[in-house]
């Protein structure tokens, strides 16, 4: 073994005829502090002689001293390269201690800095999946965590009559969840962003399903009146815990965090309703961010800008609020929201066959594709795309037209005209 690049201002290399240390400017950058440090205490060792080397190489020195030429004298000046010559005895010394100095400095923090990252775990980055619920909502989210990833679902919904869970809800949501070591799925967290239909009426499925075990289940703690809430109650048993969850509480999802930005501590006195109390979740990773808003309007959206703004600078994926969708003189996805984030992508989790005109409740809102489209911004929407999903904070794969994600483009989608 040898060494070509040991410190900074000096290098030894190997040849046909030896070694030479050879002066230059460090080869590989500033990452190389301690082998400066290193590489010091080798030159310095090499000039540690013995009393016996000190007075040989003096009488040598003195005699040849007498036999040099004026020419010779120039070549053999200190600093010239004839000066740093090296003996067997420290060449040999020099090789030993920077082989040591190599293995040492490429299990320090300065070789992470400079590898080219071949070695690098790829796979740990939060995964983001809109599941297509036609009139509903449902995003999985599951992140990189010792031993398995962590999933966190937020909300299973979908309209009375759709009919998904067994086809092809179950299929869609099973297939993307971790296992545990007993082989069942598992959901860390089912956060059910307001207890609507189109986002509780499969939670009750889920937790009667004996191969899916559902760890934490969290509501807003705001009562919708629907049978859906009856449902649920009847499956919750004893190994799951429940939780009301308000601004300021925190989700433990392995190596991401999980802050809770909405509804506040008076929601449930609210008489604003269900939609405008929703759970908003910003889940934060180093590999990207995802704001989840439920069914939240304007003034709501406004507050949550104003409130956490430097907060939601680095937004990814924002889901958008009430499905993309308003009823006549009720804004969604605004300006606000969108300037405080500038997200790279938007999903709208609705289907168009319902809506009859661009005032229906159910009808993707003209002024959010305009917004969007204003804004250059991708936007991914189930009613035209399926099922969505993201790495980090990379689009990564959809059921249908992926590569179509112009808001300009998918408004010829909308049932009516804008």
């Amino acid at each position: 073994m040898y060494i070509d690049h040991v410190l900074a201002t000096a290098v030894v290399a190997e040849t046909s005829e030896g070694y030479d240390v050879v002066i230059g400017e460090n080869p590989n950058g500033d990452g190389h502090i301690a082998l400066y440090i290193l590489g010091s205490t080798i030159i310095g060792a090499t000039s540690v002689e013995t009393v016996e080397d000190t007075i040989e190489r003096e009488k040598e020195d003195e005699q040849s001293d007498q036999e040099l030429t004026d020419e010779e004298e120039i070549d053999d000046a200190p600093g010239t390269e004839q000066d740093w010559r090296l003996s067997e005895r420290e060449k040999l010394w020099i090789r030993t201690v920077g082989d040591f100095a190599l293995d040492v400095y490429k299990a320090s923090n300065i070789y992470d800095q400079y590898s080219d990252g071949d070695d690098e775990d790829d796979s740990a980055q939060l995964e983001t999946t809109a599941i297509d619920m036609g009139k509903g909502q449902s995003t999985l989210i599951k992140a990189p965590a010792e031993g398995r990833d962590k999933a966190l679902l937020v909300d299973a919904g979908s309209d009375e009559s759709a009919g998904r869970w067994e086809d092809p809800y179950r299929e869609d949501l099973t297939s993307r969840l971790p296992t545990n070591s007993e082989g069942n799925y598992v959901i860390d967290h089912l956060v059910v962003s307001h207890n609507d239909t189109d986002h509780i009426s499969y939670v009750d499925e889920i937790l009667a399903d004996d191969n899916i075990k559902v760890r934490n289940l969290d509501f807003s703690g705001v009562e919708a009146g629907n049978t859906h809430e009856q449902d649920v109650d009847d499956e919750v048993g004893s190994i799951v815990n429940t939780a009301t969850l308000r601004a300021g509480d925190s989700i433990s999802l392995g190596e991401a965090q999980v802050d809770v930005l909405s509804p506040n501590e008076t929601a449930d006195q609210d008489e604003a309703g269900t939609d405008e109390n929703s759970i908003v979740l910003h889940i934060r990773h180093d590999s990207g961010e995802v704001l989840t808003t439920g069914d939240i309007r304007a003034p709501n959206e406004a507050h949550i800008a104003t409130e956490f703004n430097s907060d939601l600078s680095s937004v990814d994926i924002l889901m958008a609020s009430h499905h993309g969708t308003s009823a006549p003189k009720q804004e969604v996805v605004s300006d606000d929201i969108l300037d405080t984030t500038t997200p790279r992508y938007l999903v709208i989790s609705n289907r168009n066959v319902l809506a009859g005109s661009r005032t229906s409740e159910y009808a993707p809102d003209c002024a959010v594709f305009e917004e969007a489209d204003n804004r250059n911004l991708a936007v991914y929407w189930t009613a035209i795309h399926g099922d969505v999903e993201f790495t980090g904070r990379t689009y990564s794969y959809a059921d249908s037209n992926g590569g179509v994600t112009s808001a300009g483009e998918l408004q010829t989608d909308l049932p009516y005209s804008c």
